[in-house]
């Protein structure tokens, strides 16, 4: 949260930071997907209702409002496409469709619609 709201102030003077910590958060973005996935495919749709899983999904969720933050106050576009897209294809983009629905975040449409409209 500290970051998606230093994100929001700083715009485009947040590269330095996310270019730091970007592929570190698209690891543990993929690892809580694959925990929140498992858990669920296990316990079945009441499993979503946990308190595991709503701490794991709300951490996916403050990631992906970063990088939407971080997409919309973005300048550089030709190479927030080549460095930052490409990247978050599988982990998130194709996270999402294999997802069980219960386990599909609906703040990767609003990301990929940021990247879209960009």
């Amino acid at each position: 949260q500290t970051n998606t709201s230093v994100a929001t102030s700083l715009g485009p003077h947040f590269f330095p930071q996310i270019s730091l910590i970007f592929l570190d958060m698209l690891t543990v973005y993929r690892m809580y997907s694959e925990l929140v996935s498992s858990t669920i495919a296990e316990g079945g749709p009441y499993a979503s209702k946990s308190s595991f899983v709503k701490l794991l999904r709300s951490i996916k969720r403050e990631t992906l409002k970063l990088i939407e933050t971080f997409v919309d106050k973005a300048e550089d576009l030709p190479h927030l496409g080549k460095q930052f897209v490409p990247p978050m294809m599988d982990p998130i983009l194709g996270d999402y469709a294999r997802n069980v629905p219960d386990a599909r975040e609906s703040e990767v449409l609003s990301l990929f619609a940021t990247i879209i409209n960009k």
